[in-house]
């Protein structure tokens, strides 16, 4: 379902005047119903991890260089995937900033486990960097997964980005976009609160959206049929047996 087709059938189905355009539309109404829309989105993978937003990153190790970039589409960690896949051995973290000081102050960091943080780059303003003691001292791969904020496809290259009609994509994006996320439940949750921004009635269609948001989250991708004991494939890392999500 495009961004057209989402906004047609928000329109649509509350009696108000259906766009011929989206991105380009001066419609004060449009307007607000794609920043509806945008807000939706972002909400949306803010509170679940949709496998449509899991991603997996790697990297590898220089000599002496502890800081190392975050993919640009990073939101949050899924945490417990980070490891050294040189080494074969788990990250520890992310760290404290107590812990951390505690860590790099050692003299004897050669016999602890890479550790990490993600700390603001001293030479990129708002750029986070992925940071690792002991410092690397040689090459390793390092691989993690993550969850995007690239929620929208564009149509005309597939590539993602955090929100339709975003300026910095001007020139690529357009009303055929998709969501990656459900787009029943992007058009039914841009609904419900651009309702409530107007003053009109929201509570039916807000219970709508929460519906058909439990419905989705419990068949995205399947879920894992939890047990009293772990698995004995392998006890190490499935011993606690209970599901999480990123942060």
């Amino acid at each position: 379902m495009s961004l057209l087709t989402i906004v047609e059938q928000i329109t649509t189905e509350n009696g108000w005047q259906k766009p011929a355009t989206v991105i380009a539309n001066t419609d004060e109404v449009i307007v607000r119903i794609l920043a509806h829309v945008n807000r939706a989105g972002k909400e949306l993978i803010d509170l679940v991890d949709f496998i449509s937003q899991k991603r997996v990153h790697s990297f590898n190790t220089v000599n002496g260089t502890a800081a190392y970039a975050l993919p640009s589409d990073f939101l949050r960690f899924k945490i417990g995937t980070i490891n050294d896949k040189t080494s074969q051995v788990a990250y520890n973290g992310p760290l404290s900033d107590e812990a951390w000081e505690a860590i790099a102050s050692r003299g004897d960091t050669a016999a602890i486990d890479p550790t990490f943080k993600v700390i603001a780059a001293t030479t990129t303003p708002f750029a986070n960097q992925f940071n690792i003691t002991p410092t690397p001292g040689g090459v390793e791969t390092t691989q993690f997964r993550y969850m995007s904020n690239g929620w929208v496809k564009l149509n005309g290259n597939g590539a993602r980005t955090t929100e339709f009609g975003l300026a910095a994509d001007s020139a690529n994006s357009s009303d055929s976009d998709v969501s990656l996320v459900d787009e029943e439940l992007v058009k039914l949750w841009a609904t419900w609160t651009f309702l409530e921004t107007q003053g009109f009635p929201f509570a039916a269609a807000q219970d709508r959206a929460e519906n058909r948001f439990s419905r989705y989250i419990a068949r995205d991708g399947g879920t894992e049929v939890l047990g009293v004991v772990a698995p004995d494939f392998n006890e190490s890392i499935f011993a606690a047996h209970t599901p999480f999500r990123g942060f």
